[in-house]
């Protein structure tokens, strides 16, 4: 309820009352103390205002008794909006739980049809399917308890009009007629609030399981990317090993090798005995010589990245002793 203003000749009500983008703005002008009235009503939509004046027919006796009785039958219009409005946010998040499989026996009245089931399955859309409906039910919140507050500007309408008739109560009746029209919105409002906590508690039980699940499915998902990493693993260490031996036993079998071909070339002449001695020694020092070379290597390949670490360490502990205080 906007603006009010009152003197001693009328009084001015202005009500501006929406739902989303739905909106009803509503100015009631009361001449005192004849009580009589004129409001002019604007409706976003026009089924909305042939709804009115369909409430406005059936309750010609509110009206007559009441200059204030458009408020009420505009509350009671809202209210039946709202109701419709709650009721297909419980329908979207039915659809959800259902898909999930997180509803109550019993409470699986809305299934998905299997259009909808492939398109929920796309984490995206359902993403947006929750945050659209976490919109909607913080929107419907806002708007509810806006509800609430109307009745009491309501009745602190009904408290201003009594109070600019000079002290004089209005006609026998009439603040009964207006809080019977007014009380049955105002518990209605009342219990769709209840229902709104009600859904969106639903909702972040619904976001919370769905992204746990999500993160199982990815632990699950990393499990088996490490174990298929571990399998390549260990297969890669035993080619290595493999790969290790034959590359050992072709050094082992090299020496001798290369001492048999300078044999076979016979450049020596040796006897028989000398001979056979001067191949074992010749072939076992060869043996000896390539292990040495290839050892030697190894270490001397190994030490810089020893040095590299302890290097390493030391800059760390550098970095951090030089390091500003902020």
């Amino acid at each position: 309820m906007g603006d009010k203003l009152a003197d001693t000749l009328a009084t001015a009500f202005f009500v501006r009352v929406g739902r989303g983008f739905s909106l009803i703005t509503c100015i009631l002008r009361i001449e005192l103390p004849s009580l009589q009235s004129i409001a002019f009503v604007s409706f976003w939509k026009p089924a909305e205002l042939a709804e009115l004046r369909e409430l406005c027919d059936k309750n010609k006796h509110l009206l007559q008794t009441t200059p204030l009785g458009i408020l009420a039958l505009i509350y009671a219009q809202r209210v039946r909006g709202w109701e419709e409005w709650v009721a297909s946010l419980w329908v979207d998040l039915n659809e959800i739980e259902v898909f999930l499989k997180m509803a109550p026996p019993g409470w699986e009245s809305n299934r998905p049809t299997p259009q909808r089931v492939k398109e929920l399955s796309n984490p995206d859309v359902l993403n947006r399917q929750f945050a659209a409906a976490h919109a909607q039910i913080c929107l419907s919140q806002n708007i509810l308890a806006f509800g609430v507050r109307y009745a009491e500007h309501c009745q602190e309408a009904m408290n201003t009009v009594e109070q600019a008739r000079t002290g004089k109560r209005t006609r026998p009746g009439e603040r009964e007629a207006f809080e019977a029209c007014l009380r049955p919105s105002l518990s209605i409002c009342k219990s769709l609030q209840d229902r709104s906590a009600d859904l969106l508690e639903r909702l972040r039980g619904l976001i919370s399981m769905t992204a746990n699940t999500i993160a199982q499915k990815e632990a699950r998902t990393n499990r088996d990317i490490a174990q298929s990493s571990l399998r390549v693993a260990q297969s890669a260490a035993s080619d290595s090993r493999m790969m290790k031996t034959i590359g050992l036993l072709g050094v082992l079998f090299l020496p001798a090798t290369f001492t048999t071909a300078l044999w076979e070339v016979n450049l020596f002449q040796l006897e028989e005995d000398t001979n056979k001695v001067a191949y074992a020694v010749t072939t076992v020092g060869l043996t000896l010589l390539v292990f040495g070379a290839w050892g030697s290597y190894m270490f001397l390949a190994r030490k810089p990245f020893e040095l590299y670490r302890g290097n390493e360490s030391e800059v760390v502990r550098d970095a951090m002793e030089l390091r500003p205080l902020v």
